[in-house]
């Protein structure tokens, strides 16, 4: 564990002991208000009262600006809230100290009765972080310290003073054990729970191994079936219809891979600034093509646009897994209503969201047949679904979970059986302007019939690091007529850009071996200012290694693996054609 994690936890240690605005945090307040209120109406004591409205203000201040930090995870705030932990613990003797002074017996009892009550919330609370308990333990130990000092000074070298001394000296071994065993049973405790946890996460992923081990198998089958039928087959007819089978069994592995990904949070993210109001208006037009007439999608706009900050293709894939769930919970049709609008504080809370953002809302209502209460524990489980065999992955869900969150947004999912379910998306919003609409393919194309009348063919650079993939990919494009220059990492494309850079297309990896990644090469062609499109392809990159996607923003194509290579060729044509245009 580094240095700001740890720093972190002891952040999160302070806001979830009596957290701000909840009831520990409400009676811890209102009890010493309380006594001060009555103190001032009983005794007409108005000192007891301030002091213990300042206590009452350094813990409001110490639990709104831990809670902060810990939304945020900002770490700098550390030291800030050690020094107000630090300073309520010293308000809160100066409150004894104040109490105390006060003449009668009520008062000394009221006094003792504080320092017990910080005994049992340190205990409780904070005997945890060495220095938290540093930050509370010494106050208090001055507290008591201060009150036998001034019974030695009121009483002289009396019974009273020396009782006053060793009491102090008696009580101060015991305290510091039943201190140190608080800390060894939180200790303790924290280390199971972190066993406890890895057990876990070794079943989940044992479930998951199985899962996939599974529909891979059966994927592997179809595909090496088919290449096997193959070898024996001369009809021309069979060999097609072989691999049409082939090549969706490997579209159904790519799909696999990508919610598999999407559920563990590494998906390839690309997010831009996103209107919701549009793009949930393209996918009804899509989504109606692919639900069958019996369910009906209606479209609920709303007088804000917000604008997201999401990767757009994610987000049409992850509801359109939402539909085809609700699809198969309405098996003889029904409706499923989607809307969309702006998250309130407390909406986002419901959902688990922490930090300061604002988040925007897809709402998708269905009026199937809902799920029970042990569905809705599942439901977000990996390879476990409600539907028959046949019926999917059993990742729908999962993946859309997984995407939301790796967006910094979240998922909530309300179910009742006989009355549908209803499923909303919190996505972060975005200060920026919503980007141009997606550029959209009306026929096959190749990179020729944009260049029949130029007297040469289109040049392109390829850079990929697996061999045989990149002679596969060579020899496509040269067959596209292409003029090809192929380098197996970016270090000897960067050789090849310093020699000359007067190619069309630049088509890249996006994580390979040597210095120059493809986001590197992506910086130093657009650092240029040549309009050479760029095309990164990748089966999984770590996008947030890049930072904000600062880095990302200005790549033409993002292209998954594994490649559908007409599809490439296409998308290549309409990048040379039209190179200040980018498709998404």
């Amino acid at each position: 564990m580094d240095k700001q994690e740890y720093r972190l936890l002891q952040i999160a240690s302070v806001a979830e002991s009596e957290p701000y605005g909840g009831p520990l945090f409400l009676v811890h307040i209102g009890l010493l208000m309380f006594g001060a209120f009555a103190a001032f109406l009983l005794f007409e004591n108005a000192l007891f009262a301030g002091v213990a409205a300042i206590y009452c203000t350094f813990f409001a201040i110490e639990k709104h600006v831990a809670s902060n930090a810990h939304r945020s995870a900002d770490v700098a705030r550390y030291p800030l809230v050690l020094a107000i932990l630090l300073a309520r613990a010293l308000a809160f003797n100066v409150l004894v100290f104040v109490v105390w002074s006060n003449e009668g017996d009520i008062f000394k009892l009221a006094s003792m009765a504080l320092l017990v009550a910080a005994t049992i919330n340190i205990m409780v609370f904070h005997a945890t972080y060495w220095a938290l308990m540093i930050c509370v333990v010494v106050p208090i130990w001055i507290g008591f310290s201060a009150l036998a000092i001034q019974v030695g000074l009121n009483e002289g070298w009396s019974a009273d003073a020396i009782g006053a001394i060793c009491t102090l000296f008696a009580i101060s071994p015991y305290f510091m054990l039943a201190l140190m065993n608080a800390h060894t049973r939180w200790r303790v405790q924290q280390e199971t729970r972190a066993a406890l946890n890895q057990s876990q996460q070794v079943e989940s992923m044992g479930k998951i191994a199985g899962g996939v081990s599974h529909d891979f198998n059966n994927i592997l089958s179809v595909v090496s079936g088919s290449l096997q039928l193959l070898e024996h087959e001369h009809d021309h007819a069979e060999r097609a219809r072989l691999l049409g089978i082939a090549n969706r069994a490997i579209e159904s592995g790519a799909s696999l891979n990508k919610q598999l990904l999407a559920f563990g949070k590494r998906s390839t993210l690309l997010p831009r600034a996103t209107d919701l109001h549009q793009t949930l208006i393209d996918f009804k037009a899509f989504a109606q093509n692919v639900l069958p007439e019996t369910i009906q999608l209606v479209f609920l706009s709303s007088d804000t646009r917000p604008l997201a900050f999401v990767d757009v293709q994610m987000l049409r894939t992850a509801l359109l897994n939402i539909c085809l769930n609700a699809k198969m919970a309405m098996p003889t049709g029904g409706q499923i209503t989607v809307s969309y609008g702006i998250a309130s504080a407390h909406h986002a809370q419901s959902a688990g969201l922490r930090g300061a953002s604002r988040f925007a809302t897809v709402m998708i209502r269905d009026t199937g047949v809902g799920m029970d209460a042990n569905a809705l524990e599942r439901v977000f489980e990996p390879f476990y679904t409600t539907h028959e065999a046949g019926g999917g992955f059993g990742l729908g869900l999962p993946m859309v979970k997984g995407f939301v969150e790796q967006s910094a947004g979240g998922i909530t999912l309300d179910s009742v059986v006989a009355k549908g379910t209803t499923v909303t998306l919190f996505l972060p919003l975005s200060d920026e302007r919503a980007q141009p609409a997606d550029i959209v393919s009306t026929k096959h194309t190749n990179a020729l019939d944009h260049h029949a009348q130029t007297p040469k063919a289109p040049k392109i650079l390829i850079v990929e690091d697996n061999i045989p993939l990149l002679k596969i990919i060579e020899l496509r494009l040269r067959k596209d007529g292409l003029k090809v220059v192929a380098c197996e990492d970016g270090d000897q494309a960067g050789r090849v850009l310093d020699m000359s850079d007067d190619f069309d297309l630049v088509l890249s990896d996006f994580v390979m071996p040597g210095s120059l990644q493809g986001p590197d090469l992506l910086k130093r062609i657009k650092t240029a200012k040549r309009c050479i499109p760029f095309i990164l392809m990748s089966g999984y990159a770590d996008t947030e290694r890049y930072g904000s996607q600062n880095a990302l923003k200005q790549v033409d194509l993002f292209v998954e693996k594994p490649l559908n290579l007409d599809r490439l060729s296409q998308d290549i044509a309409r990048l040379i054609a039209h190179p200040a245009q980018q498709i998404f």
